[in-house]
């Protein structure tokens, strides 16, 4: 009994445990799930907030967008305001209009002629040089004939109007600075006469910059239709060459860009060995604003006088005409596209030829500019007197030589062209940048460049093994124009020169110097058109050196002659051509011949 009683006791207690585990338990995860409920709404409440602030800023992006429609709302709503004034405003003006056309028709039907000026204003103020429109209307019931209009009361247009009862005219008129009187006048089928209308116009730049750009343009276009007075045809161009436009001035004078000196002393030397140059003479003392184009030339076909000047700041139709050398650079280079000439490779002589038709261009536009209808006769006189006024000496400081070789693109390169344009007209220029000429001989005789005489080829032998101790100097075409310069400094006369350098056909000079003690040797190879000319050449140059050397010269077997003082020179004519070899003394001179 007593072990059932503890039995049962146990089994209580047990029970008791159990159910105390099982609270235990219940306890345990009812707390997680109140935890789990706690995040839960936690993050409900984060969510809630977040949603409370885009709801709170989507209800401000509402607000302000409400309030610029209200904005916009009231704006159009002024604009209507406006708009609607606008159109009442219109539609009287409309009527005004209407109004007047009604009145101008019944005071047009109760005369017999009447006449308007529409355009342009009276007392209007136009820019000048520029066009104007001219628009007058007549009506007669007789028909109109004609309608003529006049400036300062000469006729600029009388148009004819076939017979209509009302007739207008439009054209354009470009007036120079100043006023002017437009008076129009009309007539009917039967004869009468409207009362002439009139206006006053001024012509009037708005800035004295405006006024120099306007009129600068007037002359370029001007110079334009006076050089291709038709199109000229599409032309196919070799590749181009660049070269800055800077540069054309000096290359095809020195064959050296602006950015190099235009003189080396190599230079000095060749030129001193043609007696071109004093033996004192160095680089220093060549250099002029000839050479960066500062200083310009023009030449007088008519007078024969040729003037150095440097324009400055002149007159304006002064400045206006000494534009036009330039401008005409511009044109040409542009329309032939000079800068595809490799002018570093072309000769001396060449080079010459082709500034010579380059310079001689634009002198003689601004001659035909000068001398034409385009200027008033006290305009010619203010071009000529700033051309007086801008004379400079400059080119005082250069050897007579260089004034020479500077002034002869001008004044022969003028007449080169005068002469094509004489007798081919412009055609002749064109076809003259399009078939270059050669040599300055073809520049000093038309004839020659027409008839395609081209120089012929020379060559000169270089000196032998015997002359190691000689560097060669420079060697170049010594064309025609250099050849009476080396005749004129010889000293022979102006008409001699003339006689004895025509029928030049080619030529080439050699210069060396002794690297011990500066000696120079000078070799000229000069080629003939006929045996007479070769002759004819040889006995005035024998003479010259006869001159010089204060003696005749000494045959050499085959009737060549030499000469002999503080040097010696040779004179020689191997196959009908002319030599000429100048050395230190006889032997060095005996030993170059020896060796051609």
């Amino acid at each position: 009994m007593k072990q059932t009683s503890f039995i049962a006791i146990l089994l209580t207690i047990l029970m008791l445990l159990l159910v105390m585990i099982a609270a235990v338990v219940f306890l345990v995860q009812r707390n997680q799930e109140l935890t789990q409920m706690v995040e839960i709404q936690s993050s409900d409440q984060e969510t809630m907030v977040e949603m409370s602030e885009d709801m709170a800023t989507d209800l401000a992006v509402r607000q302000a967008a409400l309030e610029s429609a209200e904005a916009t709302r009231e704006a159009l709503a002024g604009q209507i305001t406006v708009d609607q004034e606008r159109i009442q405003e219109l539609k009287e003006e409309l009527s005004q209009t209407e109004s007047s056309l009604s009145q101008a028709e019944s005071e047009i039907q109760d005369l017999a002629i009447q006449l308007f000026i529409f355009s342009p204003k009276d007392g209007a103020v136009v820019p000048p040089l520029e066009p104007v429109e001219l628009f007058v209307a007549a009506r007669s019931d007789a028909g109109i004939e004609t309608i003529e209009i006049t400036i300062d009361g000469e006729i600029l247009v009388r148009y004819p109007s076939e017979g209509q009862p009302t007739s207008t005219i439009r054209t354009e008129w470009a007036p120079p600075e100043g006023e002017y009187l437009i008076e129009a006048v009309a007539r009917d089928g039967d004869g009468r006469l409207s009362e002439p209308e009139s206006v006053t116009i001024r012509a009037a730049f708005s800035t004295p910059a405006a006024r120099t750009s306007a009129l600068l343009r007037l002359t370029e276009n001007e110079v334009i239709a006076l050089r291709f007075p038709e199109p000229l045809e599409t032309m196919v161009q070799p590749e181009v060459v660049e070269v800055n436009p800077d540069d054309l001035h000096q290359l095809l004078l020195t064959g050296r860009g602006v950015e190099e000196s235009p003189f080396s002393d190599d230079d000095v030397l060749v030129l001193q060995a043609l007696d071109l140059l004093p033996a004192d003479t160095d680089t220093d003392d060549l250099i002029n604003p000839a050479y960066d184009g500062t200083t310009l030339v023009y030449y007088d076909p008519d007078a024969e006088e040729l003037t150095f000047y440097e324009p400055g700041d002149q007159p304006e139709t002064f400045g206006r005409w000494v534009h036009i050398h330039d401008f005409t650079h511009q044109v040409l280079n542009e329309t032939f596209q000079l800068d595809a000439l490799e002018i570093s490779s072309l000769d001396r002589d060449a080079r010459s030829a082709v500034r010579a038709l380059l310079e001689g261009e634009a002198t003689y536009l601004q001659y035909l500019y000068a001398k034409g209808d385009y200027l008033e006769a006290e305009q010619q006189s203010e071009i000529f007197e700033g051309l007086s006024a801008a004379a400079s000496n400059t080119m005082d400081d250069l050897p007579p030589y260089l004034q020479d070789e500077f002034a002869f693109a001008y004044s022969d390169g003028l007449l080169f062209v005068q002469s094509l344009h004489e007798q081919d007209g412009y055609s002749a220029l064109n076809e003259a940048w399009l078939k270059l000429p050669e040599s300055t001989e073809q520049i000093l005789h038309p004839d020659r460049y027409r008839a395609g005489d081209r120089p012929l080829p020379v060559t000169i032998d270089p000196l032998g093994e015997d002359f190691e101790n000689w560097r060669l100097v420079g060697e170049d075409v010594l064309g025609e124009y250099q050849l009476r310069q080396h005749l004129q400094a010889l000293g022979l006369a102006t008409n001699q020169i003339d006689q004895a350098a025509t029928g030049w056909g080619g030529g080439r000079y050699v210069v060396y110097q002794n690297e011990n003690n500066g000696d120079l040797i000078l070799q000229l190879r000069l080629a003939w058109d006929t045996p007479e000319d070769s002759s004819e050449f040889a006995a005035t140059y024998g003479t010259l050196l006869s001159q010089r050397y204060d003696g005749q010269g000494v045959a050499l077997p085959g009737g060549d002659l030499c000469w002999e003082g503080e040097d010696a020179t040779c004179l020689l004519t191997p196959a009908g051509d002319i030599l000429i070899v100048r050395g230190p003394d006889l032997e060095t001179v005996n030993a170059i011949v020896a060796n051609q």
